[in-house]
């Protein structure tokens, strides 16, 4: 049986055919290559995803250091993480770049101290993260140098306590109008009290989420079950072992007032550090007795009262101080708040004046691709 010889030129037609085809994939590989895919162009800055990618391990490790319940609980907010965490990646970029014309030039002591922690940023992302996203000791220096050119920036930015001495005062007038005409041996009458909390929501960045009313009253069944069993023999015990919180530690409710009792797990507590409803209702319990369930603004309370006192000489000495500290406390936070509400005018200003393009969506598909 012959064989049929196949054209020559059909071979040679395979060879271009491989050749064209091998062309394409690797052409397809370099448009992936993260150092030239552009996420950002600010003027004629261009900003590609490798350098985003340093952005986005450090937001990752911010919310990690966070913790769960802080961060990652987002989506009662109706929020994505993930989102957020892209957004700030991004906006913290522009910032950087849009005040670079105004910082100042580094000098070498601040070059060498540039390097140095550049470095230490390398060793830390790990060889493998940064081989994978085409991150160079290069880039991590330009990154760390725009960094720290900013961050001097920031503290440069015009603010002066005494040009808004009056904007502070007024803050200050507001916060703690209440102590100047307040019945101090009312504020410090006290009531040893052992606690339970059952909680109807969590923190969120600083605010403060409800849960739904149906899960509200399911937590209210609880505590009510949990009020039926109680006696002040097994009140502590009881208290470990099924409410949310045992002490007085960490509890918003004993944080109504600016003076606090210097016990803060569990013992005396002022009448003025309790929210008003639970004040009057613990002033109301009997001596040994148990409470009903108390709704708070963070959810239901149980108190043992085990015993009430008067103020000391201590307490009067602790309240001036306390307050004293509290209102210096005040004054600097306002003073920060201040600033940085300059720095977030002039932010929004360079950029409005800056030419910036988002390119958010190449980041994002990015991340979905190299990341678990």
């Amino acid at each position: 049986m012959r064989v049929k010889k196949v054209p020559r030129w059909v071979g040679g037609l395979v060879v271009v055919l491989l050749l064209l085809g091998t062309l394409i994939w690797l052409s397809g590989r370099r448009q992936q290559r993260p150092d030239r895919l552009l996420v950002l162009q600010v003027a004629d800055q261009p900003v590609y995803v490798n350098e985003a990618m340093v952005y986005w391990r450090l937001m990752q490790e911010e919310f990690e250091r966070l913790g769960s319940e802080s961060v990652w609980d987002l989506e009662i907010l109706g929020a994505s993480p993930e989102q957020i965490a892209l957004d700030r990646v991004l906006e913290s970029i522009v910032r950087i770049k849009v005040s670079q014309p105004l910082t100042r030039q580094l000098t070498e002591q601040e070059e060498s101290k540039v390097q140095e922690k550049a470095q230490q940023l390398g060793n830390w992302l790990g060889a493998d993260f940064m081989e994978m996203h085409a991150i160079d000791a290069e880039l991590l220096e330009q990154i760390v140098e725009e960094n720290y050119k900013v961050y001097c920036y920031e503290q440069e930015v015009q603010f002066s306590a005494g040009s808004n001495e009056e904007e502070i005062n007024q803050r200050l007038q507001e916060q703690f109008a209440n102590y100047d005409y307040l019945d101090q041996e009312y504020y410090l009458s006290k009531a040893m009290i052992r606690t339970m909390m059952f909680y109807t929501g969590q923190w969120v960045e600083d605010q403060w989420v409800t849960y739904s009313e149906a899960q509200k009253e399911l937590i209210h069944e609880e505590a009510w079950r949990i009020k039926r069993m109680v006696t002040a023999d097994n009140f502590v015990k009881t208290a470990k072992m099924y409410s949310d919180n045992w002490t007085m530690a960490d509890n918003p409710v004993f944080s109504y007032g600016a003076v606090q009792h210097e016990q803060s797990d569990y013992g005396y507590v002022y009448r003025g550090q309790m929210e008003p409803e639970v004040s009057e209702a613990v002033f109301n319990t009997g001596w040994g007795k148990v409470s009903n369930v108390l709704e708070t603004d963070y959810g239901y309370l149980i108190v043992y009262v085990m015993a009430f006192n008067d103020a000391q000489e201590s307490d009067y000495i602790a309240y001036e101080e306390q307050l004293a500290a509290a209102k210096q406390e005040f004054r600097e936070q306002s003073i920060e708040e201040l600033k940085s509400q300059r720095l977030e005018e002039e932010w929004q200003r360079l950029e409005t004046e800056s030419d910036v393009q988002r390119f958010g969506v190449v980041l994002s598909e990015y991340i979905a691709e190299h990341t678990v």
